[in-house]
């Protein structure tokens, strides 16, 4: 039998490098055409899932293309963004669908996005909002250098890694279905990290005034050599590990599957509560009344050293 579908593939591919014979080889030319190429498929899967024949997607996908150059001068103008028409700001939203983002420090504000589809990007007093196309099939990717503070740093998106290092966040909040969440040696006062499916990984040098972490699936690690005053932790399933300076006001965490070790060097006035259904609890510290930390695991163990 004859998998039509993979032949319409075929012929995507075909058509796409049709298209490019009259231009130099080149590895730019060669990442526009790979990107092209995962647009189409990803479009034309899309539309036959929807119930288009495979004509009729194969005519719509071939359709979409559009013009070779535009495409390229498209490409061009959208695969950096520096400086010169992005101001410094001190605050930052991404509204994103499939993009792995990095932050790192730097002497001047800088971003480069590298895309099939270009951004949209707003500028509004001192905050930036970047928008991809929800019609981008392809996965992008966004660097973003930091001089200096960010007020609020805002990120929504559907699937990708968020990496972050040596820079200073007032306030961060992450949304994210799928992708690991790394946060290296980063100050932070405030922040909310929600997750579907991924790692998340914490280490600083500084105090937390307030810390809320919930996810459905993933391992947690948190590494904070200073205070974390406030922390609440919602989580489904995967291991929980905190190491922490001590001093806090108030902590709460609850799992329904994974086990749950904490190594708190100052336990002065801590009120331990802690509940497991199924699972071993240890705790080497004895009880006092003062600051609460409460923690609810219905099946994993319980650590505290």
């Amino acid at each position: 039998a004859v998998d039509y579908q993979c032949q319409k593939k075929l012929y995507i591919n075909e058509y796409i490098e049709l298209s490019f014979r009259n231009y130099p080889d080149s590895q730019e030319i060669e990442e526009i055409k790979n990107n092209i190429k995962i647009n189409c498929n990803n479009h034309y899967q899309d539309l036959t899932s929807k119930g288009y024949s495979e004509s009729a997607a194969f005519k719509e996908v071939i359709a979409s293309i559009g013009n070779i150059d535009d495409i390229i001068k498209e490409y061009r103008n959208n695969h950096e963004i520096t400086n010169d028409n992005v101001t410094v700001c001190k605050d930052l939203y991404f509204e994103l669908n499939s993009c792995d983002l990095s932050f790192h420090p730097g002497s001047t504000f800088d971003m480069m996005i590298t895309s099939r589809k270009p951004f949209e990007i707003i500028e509004k007093d001192d905050h930036i909002i970047i928008k991809e196309p929800t019609n981008n099939y392809s996965h992008s990717k966004i660097e973003v250098i930091v001089p200096s503070d960010i007020k609020t740093l805002d990120i929504n998106n559907k699937s990708g890694d968020i990496e972050m290092t040596n820079i200073n966040i007032n306030d961060l909040k992450i949304s994210s279905l799928s992708g690991d969440v790394d946060i290296d040696n980063c100050t932070i006062k405030s922040a909310s990290i929600t997750t579907t499916s991924g790692d998340i990984d914490i280490v600083t040098n500084s105090d937390i005034s307030y810390l809320y972490i919930k996810k459905t699936s993933g391992d947690c690690d948190i590494i904070c050599h200073q205070n974390i005053a406030q922390m609440e932790i919602r989580s489904t399933s995967g291991d929980i590990d905190i190491v922490t300076n001590g001093y806090f006001v108030n902590y709460n965490i609850e799992s329904v599957s994974g086990d749950i070790e904490m190594k708190i060097n100052h336990v002065e006035g801590i009120n331990f509560t802690y509940q497991s259904i199924s699972g071993d609890i240890s705790n080497r510290h004895p009880h006092v009344d003062k600051n609460p930390l409460n923690i609810k695991n219905i099946s994993g163990d319980i650590s505290i050293n």
